[in-house]
């Protein structure tokens, strides 16, 4: 039988297994996330969470046909897999019941021959992974109507907004909500390449620890110069800014936080506005101030109208104010740009806030909530967007620019089809949201 590991994150993705799962050596199983797909290097999903019988934990997830892959690969002699928690494989012939990784630690291992849906092996029977590099086309948006089109893509915006409230749900295990905003924003203005970098910053001083040093009298630019170096950003700091701001003096002044935190950062070309350094010096002053007025509590507010009749306009009005209030907080130059807000809104504070509302039964609120999502005007075009162009009509790529939801939908087609040339199951998935319609 021919496939590539591709088809096999596909089903690890889509969950396209059985709920009642045991290890090889026979440990009850839960999966409570999937864990997201890695595009870069490591492991192939990152922060999964899973129950090993009665224990919940949050790590990374590896993926591979055979058990003996782990050795070929060398995972066993790399670091960067010291995070998995479970080895996923579709078959297992080693007589070990456990993977072992770079510091002699055991991983259970998960066989999913054992564990398929009964679609997933019908599909596996008749799949051969195709892999073209050179693609110049493509059936998913031909002969679509726009109704069709907004259709079809509206379900998939929809998709994608689930599995990123599937995503906080796990987190929430572990934190709660006003840590997880703070550390998809942290994640966000990492952008690709310091994104883990920046995530593991906001693990590392998360809110309770700044709450603490909060109480004792830490001010906003102690909190700034913490961030800078502590992580050794302020030795990436333009003149303009070290004048203004002076972290050093500032940083071996403050008694709160002492030491370094190594998070390798990737600064290569990268342009200066995107520095995380400079990042840092603008999100200080939201973070500083959600330690004694929770981000959750302002971003409620946000979606509070009398009447309930939601202006979206004086809603970003307001959103806006959060990142870059005129109180005097903000350090020269450092304001937030509002598509990198709308991005925030849409792929983090949108899914949390749903989220709450569930839990809480606010059902206003989450009605608010969704109707921004599906109203949203569209966001700047990114690299996924224009890699999608070839394949669309004029008159779709407006169409499907002119709202973030839409954009959000392409996004979820490219990551999940388009990156791996996935493309049989891209056109089984549009056959089965026609025949819906």
């Amino acid at each position: 039988m021919i496939f590539s590991e591709n088809f096999l994150y596909h089903i690890w993705d889509g969950q396209h297994i059985s709920n009642i799962l045991l290890t090889k050596a026979g440990t009850k199983l839960e999966i409570i996330y999937q864990g997201r797909w890695n595009t870069g290097k490591g492991p192939d999903f990152k922060d999964a969470v899973i129950r090993i019988e009665h224990k919940v934990i949050k790590g990374d997830i590896e993926i591979e046909k055979s058990c003996y892959n782990w050795h070929t690969h060398k995972h066993d002699e790399n670091p960067e897999y010291n995070r998995v928690i479970l080895h996923v494989v579709y078959e297992s012939r080693s007589k070990s019941n456990f993977t072992i990784n770079e510091e002699g630690e055991r991983i259970e291992i998960l066989t999913l021959q054992n564990y398929l849906s009964q679609d997933i092996k019908k599909l596996l029977t008749r799949f051969t992974a195709k892999y073209s590099p050179t693609v110049k086309h493509c059936n998913f948006f031909g002969g679509l109507s726009n109704d069709q089109l907004i259709s079809i893509l509206g379900n998939l915006a929809r998709t994608r907004l689930e599995r990123k409230m599937k995503r906080f749900a796990a987190e929430h295990y572990f934190n709660d909500l006003n840590q997880i905003l703070y550390q998809g924003i942290m994640e966000a203005l990492g952008y690709s390449r310091n994104k883990f970098q920046m995530l593991l910053l906001a693990s590392e001083l998360n809110i309770n620890k700044l709450k603490e040093y909060y109480l004792q009298g830490m001010n906003l630019k102690e909190l700034t110069a913490i961030f800078l170096c502590a992580t050794g950003l302020n030795l990436n700091l333009t003149p303009q800014v070290r004048k203004n701001l002076n972290p050093e003096e500032i940083y071996n002044k403050q008694e709160y936080y002492i030491g370094t935190i190594d998070l390798k950062w990737d600064l290569f070309r990268i342009r200066p506005a995107n520095h995380p350094a400079n990042r840092l010096i603008q999100i200080a002053p939201l973070i500083f101030d959600s330690l004694s007025n929770p981000l959750l509590y302002k971003l409620q507010k946000c979606f509070s109208f009398a009447g309930h009749d939601l202006s979206i306009g004086e809603m970003k009005k307001r959103l806006f104010n959060i990142f870059n209030p005129d109180d005097g907080s903000l350090f020269p130059c450092s304001r937030i740009g509002k598509q990198r807000i709308w991005g925030i809104l849409i792929n983090i504070f949108i899914p949390v806030l749903i989220l709450f509302s569930q839990n809480q039964g606010f059902k206003d609120l989450e009605k608010s909530v969704l109707k921004v999502y599906f109203s949203f005007s569209g966001l700047e075009e990114n690299r996924l967007i224009r890699a999608m162009k070839p394949f669309l009509l004029d008159s779709q790529y407006r169409l499907i620019n002119s709202k973030a939801h839409l954009q959000q939908a392409i996004i979820y087609l490219y990551y999940r089809y388009c990156q791996h040339h996935n493309c049989d199951l891209c056109k089984n998935n549009r056959s089965e949201l026609l025949a819906e319609m």
